[in-house]
């Protein structure tokens, strides 16, 4: 969604509202991986359970926005709301570990660099 979000502002020149610093991270995850991921689950064989799904690597807010703006070649405009209340993310990667048993393996799209 803040792929999304970043990329609409870049081309629309409409400000991007930024909770926090831009330092948090978060492991972006490409929709193809999580419908192979699904569709592997639900077709395992052997004891099930919850699985992760995420891209194994992440990046920050402001990589994501630096990113945004390379592709465009266009500013983002940054607005920085109040505060926010802290999020319950961890700030690593998804641990997708199980999944390669139990979901299909690894992600095959990685973030462009």
């Amino acid at each position: 969604m803040f792929i999304h979000r970043a990329l609409a502002a870049a081309l629309t020149g409409a400000p991007l509202k930024l909770y926090g610093d831009g330092n948090q991270r978060r492991d972006f995850t490409f929709i193809d991986d999580v419908v192979s991921a699904t569709i592997a689950a639900g077709t395992a064989l052997g004891p099930s359970g919850p699985v992760n799904v995420g891209g194994g690597t992440n990046a920050s807010l402001h990589d994501v926005i630096a990113l945004a703006e390379k592709l465009t070649g266009l500013p983002v405009d940054l607005h920085a709301p109040p505060p926010a209340t802290a999020t319950s993310l961890p700030p690593g990667p998804t641990d997708c570990a199980p999944a390669p048993s139990s979901a299909g393996g690894r992600p095959s799209t990685s973030k462009p660099a």
